[in-house]
Order: C-alpha cells, then structure tokens, then sequence
C-alpha cells in the first residue's frame, strides 16, 4: 500500500512538471525536472517503476512537443528527439537505482562492522580487547595484543583430513 502510494506521488509529480512544461512553453526548458519523479520513484518503489516512467516521461514530453506545434526537418527527428530524452531518463534511473543499491549494501556492511566492534552510539568510544573503552582513533593506534588468529570454524575443522593444511 505504502509502495502504491509513492508510485501516485511520483504520476502526480509527473503530471505536475509536464503541466509546467506546458505553461512555459518552448522557450524556457524543463527538461531535469522530469528527473524528479523519476528518482523518487527508483527511491521508494523499484527500478521497474522507474523505468516504466522513464518511458512515460518521454512520451510525455514528445506529445508537449507536437501540442506546441515544433516542427522538424525530418517527421523521424521528432522521435530520435523522445529516443534521446528516453536514454538519458533511463539512464539517470538506472544509476541512481546503482548508487541506492550501493549504500544499501553499505549501510549493510557497516551494521556488521559495529556488531563486531562495540561502539557506544552516544560519545563514539570503542571497547578494546582489554575491556577498557577508548576513543576510536586511539584503538585504532594500538598494537594488536597478539597475531590474529586464524581458526577453522566446527564444519571445516571436522571435515578436513588431518594431513592436508596445517593452521
């Protein structure tokens, strides 16, 4: 529900920009604004969506362009013209779903990161192997107490044969 809602948002901001592409008429360019509902759409719904109104976008556009009667030397420019407006919408899509796919993965990566370094979220201090709770670059700084280790977990330790690798 809360998806579909985004998606509505994302047609009414559409609708929104071409209404003032319309107003504005040829003379004044709108044409990165037509990026906006794109990118909340790629945001709060998907990368499908965000496709879908990359094409929409760029229909929208073409028929703003014959209302206002612009005329072209050739009938296939007028669409090789929707054809570039559809690649750089699509493209602008396609990465900013990369870039959201990117900090997700982020986020991810350093959620895991904290679990296994304790870290007080309020003043930023980080537990050491001894016990004490010390500034994060002062951790940092310290020498390990020892090698790490390098331990086979229980599955691996079971299944490797005695004589192959020595750890």
């Amino acid at each position: 529900m809360q998806k579909l809602r985004h998606i509505l948002f994302a047609l009414v901001l559409l609708a929104l920009v071409a209404w003032l592409d319309l107003v504005t008429g040829p003379e004044i360019s709108v044409f990165p604004l037509y990026i906006l509902p794109l990118l909340w759409a790629v945001w709060h719904a998907n990368l499908t969506i965000g496709l879908w109104l990359s094409l929409l976008a760029a229909l929208v556009r073409r028929w703003i362009d014959y209302h206002e009667g612009h005329s072209y030397s050739n009938w296939w420019i007028f669409w090789e013209v929707g054809l570039a407006s559809l690649t750089t919408y699509a493209f602008v899509v396609f990465s900013f779903h990369i870039f959201k796919r990117g900090r997700k993965i982020d986020h991810e990566r350093i959620r895991r990161l904290e679990e296994m370094l304790p870290l007080c979220p309020a003043c930023r201090r980080v537990r050491n192997h001894n016990g004490d709770w010390t500034g994060l670059e002062a951790c940092l700084r310290e020498p390990m107490p020892g090698p790490p280790e390098c331990r086979l977990c229980p599955e691996c330790a079971e299944a490797k044969p005695a004589n192959l690798y020595s750890f």
